[in-house]
């Protein structure tokens, strides 16, 4: 009987004991010792098991387990419940970024596997690739070159999560990131837009958008955001001002809900190299990664990009950056925003923004509240980045 263990969720192995599946969660390693989270089997939900003993290595790698990289754009791939094209499928598909099991060798160009985590049916037979794309791919292979970042070896394509902000929607951010797109060069980054789950009634919210805004987001006539803040305050003022007023109690609703829900998606569709947010987006971005901290898990990404970027408001939360993240950021900021100093001076809180991460990059520029497009520093900034996420993909 044999152990298999998920290791950095990179490799996977096997170790001489009952039967079990097991996820090592990231920065939870001393020495020789592995943390795991149980995923299948029998056995103790949690713990700590040893990697070697006597000088004996109990965990070497498996050919056996396989995640899902394809799908993406069509919500996940197609389950049959028989090895021929001809059996009849299963409703739900396999979600992209689930982990399986292979139950029996690859036969045709078809798997048969056991679900471990991830959403998608339990068991059943998925192809591991179509017209030179990879669908699934083994846990302990490199993903396939693609044409990208010109290196000294070649790369991989880029997987960027871009998060919009409060009162947008997706078809927002994905402007917005054009010229980053266009600075990294076609075909370099494979981009999943995301928006918050809390929606708005159009005819309402659409007020507050410029007339470009709401060209774009009247599409799908929808408008949306990560969280609701209530803020505590009995005197009639903007937003702002209360925002601002370090004597006003601002409370984030619902955010354990709003945290679960971003992390699934990320589970469900990642794994992603680069994530970045603009306003709002990047707060969601800091709940998420200061909520997996406390739990000794680091950041589902190499790199965050925070765009407008604020620090968190609601005094509750204020435990989880009281030591910064040691986590690769850049911070882009408008001198003319209304947010400018009260992020990078940390109004109403006892951290600045940037202050979460250890060694954060700050770029600022001349405009407001925006992704920066100004010549000759918008160039600059996004050539910055262009080598930041070099770099991350290179390490």
């Amino acid at each position: 009987m044999l152990l298999t263990v998920a290791y950095s969720h990179v490799w996977w192995g096997y170790l001489p004991l009952p039967s079990l599946t097991l996820w090592h969660l990231s920065k939870s390693q001393d020495g020789d010792r592995l943390q795991y989270k149980l995923l299948d089997g029998d056995g103790p939900l949690t713990g700590w098991i040893s990697l070697t003993t006597q000088g004996r290595q109990l965990v070497v790698l498996s050919e056996k387990v396989w995640i899902a990289c394809g799908g993406l754009e069509k919500g996940g791939l197609l389950v049959r419940e028989g090895r021929e094209l001809f059996k009849p499928r299963h409703p739900p598909t396999l979600r992209t970024g689930a982990v399986v099991t292979e139950l029996d060798p690859i036969a045709d160009g078809r798997l048969h596997y056991k679900l471990l985590s991830g959403n998608g049916p339990a068991t059943g037979w998925v192809t591991v690739a179509a017209q030179g794309k990879e669908l699934m791919r083994r846990t302990q292979e490199r993903p396939s070159p693609s044409p990208g970042l010109q290196t000294d070896r070649k790369m991989s394509k880029i997987r960027i999560l871009a998060l919009a902000g409060s009162l947008t929607c997706k078809e927002m951010i994905k402007f917005q990131c054009g010229p980053l797109a266009a600075a990294l060069g076609k075909d370099v980054a494979e981009w999943t837009f995301a928006e918050g789950t809390v929606a708005h009634p159009f005819d309402v919210a659409s007020k507050s958008l410029t007339d470009f805004e709401r060209l774009v987001a009247g599409k799908r006539q929808q408008i949306s955001s990560w969280y609701i803040d209530i803020y505590h305050c009995e005197k009639e003022r903007s937003v702002t001002e209360k925002q601002f007023d370090k004597e006003v109690d601002v409370e984030s609703v619902a955010i354990s809900d709003k945290v679960a829900e971003l992390r699934q998606r990320v589970q469900e569709e990642g794994p992603f190299d680069v994530a970045l947010g603009f306003s709002q987006g990047c707060i969601m971005m800091h709940f998420l990664m200061g909520h997996l901290w406390q739990e000794g898990i680091a950041p589902p990404w190499k790199l965050s990009l925070f765009f407008e970027g604020m620090h968190i408001r609601d005094h509750r939360y204020a435990h989880l950056f009281e030591k910064p993240l040691d986590h690769r950021s850049i911070h882009i900021i408008g001198k003319a925003s209304p947010y400018y100093a009260y992020a990078r001076e940390g109004w109403c809180s006892k951290t600045k923004v940037e202050d979460y991460y250890l060694n954060p990059v700050v770029l600022t520029h001349e405009e407001g509240h925006c992704f920066p497009t100004m010549q000759p520093r918008a160039k600059e900034i996004y050539e910055i980045l262009r080598k930041e996420i070099k770099a991350t993909m290179e390490n």
